[in-house]
């Protein structure tokens, strides 16, 4: 990708394809370098994003402005196949897709923590979601893929709701092996739940 205009090919369809060979193959050098192809229309764009994404969701995250999308349907969609194969770091770089849509940002959200419930609870906040309702539900799935992982960044979602965070402490307990986790109250105090009760 780097080195793609050394061949001097000025096909576009050739330009294309071989863009989507190299997405499939390294997809953080594709979309690093998508520019060096001269790939002009939109749709052809989009296409080797979705490719990359899907290989690669961590690199096409990192560079997804490269390809210059407009719409902003389409960068949730590249955004979503590129949560579904890396969660953590989708979430790490979520602002890089400029999506202003909160839904469509909660949507893209909800696939990341499926994929890797860690990673998306510790970038969260990354997300700008202010609905306390689905940060609980957001929290609540990353609490059945990975407790541990949850329970360590819990106070990333800046949940204020006690029985609900009773309730995440439930389930990442239920869903992890490693046992118990800590939660603090709103005044500060250590709320300990071991799987059996609070105390």
């Amino acid at each position: 990708s780097a080195y793609i205009k050394n061949y001097g090919i000025t096909n576009q369809q050739d330009l294309i394809e071989v863009a989507k060979i190299s997405a499939q193959r390294d997809g953080r050098k594709t979309s690093k370098y998508i520019e060096n192809y001269g790939i002009t229309n939109q749709q052809d764009l989009i296409e080797v994003a979705k490719i990359s994404a899907q290989y690669d969701g961590r690199g096409t995250s990192e560079n997804i402005k490269n390809y210059g999308v407009l719409n902003e349907e389409e960068r949730i969609k590249i955004a979503k196949l590129a949560a579904r194969e890396n969660g953590w770091q989708v979430s790490r770089y979520i602002k890089n897709y400029e999506i202003a849509s909160e839904k469509g940002r909660i949507e893209v959200a909800k696939i990341a923590v499926q994929q890797n419930g860690e990673g998306t609870s510790l970038y969260i906040k990354n997300y700008g979601i202010t609905s306390q309702q689905e940060l609980i539900q957001i929290a609540k799935t990353a609490a059945r893929y990975d407790g541990e992982g949850t329970s360590q960044h819990i106070k990333n979602y800046g949940i204020t709701n006690q029985q609900e965070l009773i309730q995440i402490a439930k389930i990442a307990a239920r869903y992890d092996g490693e046992g118990f986790v800590a939660l603090y109250n709103r005044a500060g105090d250590l709320v300990w739940y071991d799987g059996e009760g609070v105390s």
